[in-house]
């Protein structure tokens, strides 16, 4: 089996380098797959099992003792028939040293049996569970905890804030709208200095000051006078974010993998024409759209045909004029408060993707 080649320079925590590093010896190796298919085994089970020297043994299971891969238990008589079969009369009273695998070592076994060098996160996919992460809380001080907590926080936070620019006309938010999108798990300057650790051309983002629109100085202007600078400085954004290209690479990775949703973002505030894009689906929500504003139409039109034609024709038929005639009231209330918000999403989403039909001919 080929084993993970780490460097010693330390992007791995030094504990599992050096374990690494002695899994390499194919003899040690070999002690340690023992262990972790039995789970507990003496020092004369491995002699018998491994076709090694008892003193070898013995070396090897000290230093993996040492590197916390397996645990030290007391003696004990053989565990295995094999093991029993070796024992002569005599040999310490048919007693010897006991071995059991530990949580490292099992976790180590199982990274060394799926590591994917190609996928390197992925291959804790298997090896994290749930149960034994949580378990092993129990054995952190408490400032240990809050750091690893929080950092899992904040890697969501991050995958999310970086999926909502993404998903953002010319990819760029302030961030008080980022904050929207995060569905209000964090305020506007706790946006502001979460964001600020990854800010610069090295980074995932980079700050600029939002550009506002004449309306909305003068609007700002008029605020200023009436509840004060101060205030008004508080409420306003004082940066806005676009994606570096790396941040871009890893937002494109993550809009493939997964809905916004699943990241915990509110997908009201993104560009619903973009994600249906990704989705493959644009093309689908444009035609169901253009039936439904079809159907409406022709609905509406028919409603106050017949409803002026029964006033002219048949003004005695005041039943099938009254239903007329709310049908008629409600198609209004349709082409006031229905049409007008989805005549421009329409349009919005016919104009995004003929762009990303301009663009493929283009390539």
């Amino acid at each position: 089996m080929a084993l993970v080649s780490v460097e010693a320079g330390g992007k791995v925590p030094l504990m599992m380098y050096k374990s690494l590093r002695c899994l390499q010896n194919p003899r040690k190796f070999a002690v340690f797959s023992l262990l972790c298919s039995k789970r507990k085994v003496t020092t004369k089970d491995a002699e018998a099992l491994t076709n090694q020297p008892l003193g070898y043994i013995n070396d090897t299971l000290r230093e993996l003792d040492e590197l916390k891969l397996v645990k030290f238990e007391g003696q004990s008589s053989p565990l295995t028939i094999d093991g029993r079969k070796l024992v002569r009369e005599g040999d310490m009273e048919e007693s010897f040293k006991c071995y059991s695998l530990t949580e490292h070592g099992l976790m180590i076994d199982s990274l060394c049996k799926s590591y994917d060098s190609d996928k390197p996160l992925a291959n804790f996919g298997g090896t994290l569970d749930p149960k034994r992460v949580v378990e092993s809380f129990a054995k952190l001080q408490k400032d240990e905890l809050a750091i690893m907590l929080n950092r899992f926080r904040d890697m969501y936070l991050l995958g999310a804030a970086l999926i909502s620019i993404y998903y953002q006309k010319h990819e760029s938010a302030n961030s008080d709208w980022l904050s929207q999108c995060l569905d209000g798990r964090l305020s506007k300057d706790e946006v502001e200095k979460f964001l600020a650790e990854y800010t610069g051309p090295e980074g995932l983002v980079v700050a600029r000051l939002p550009e506002r629109s004449s309306i909305d100085t003068a609007l700002m202007r008029l605020a200023e006078l009436i509840a004060g600078k101060d205030r008004v400085t508080k409420w306003l954004s004082r940066a806005s974010y676009s994606l570096t290209p790396e941040g871009k690479r890893i937002a494109v990775t993550l809009a493939d993998e997964f809905y916004p949703a699943n990241l915990g973002v509110n997908e009201e505030y993104l560009r619903p024409e973009k994600i249906e894009a990704d989705d493959g689906i644009l093309g689908r929500a444009i035609v169901e759209r253009i039936a439904v504003l079809g159907t409406f139409v022709g609905i509406s039109t028919y409603v106050w045909w017949d409803f002026l034609h029964k006033l002219r024709i048949t003004p005695s038929d005041s039943t099938g004029i009254v239903v007329d005639g709310v049908a008629s009231i409600l198609a209004i209330f349709g082409w006031v408060f229905y049409v007008p918000f989805r005549i421009p999403n329409l349009l919005t989403r016919i104009a995004y993707w003929r762009r990303l039909q301009n663009e493929r001919s283009q390539h």
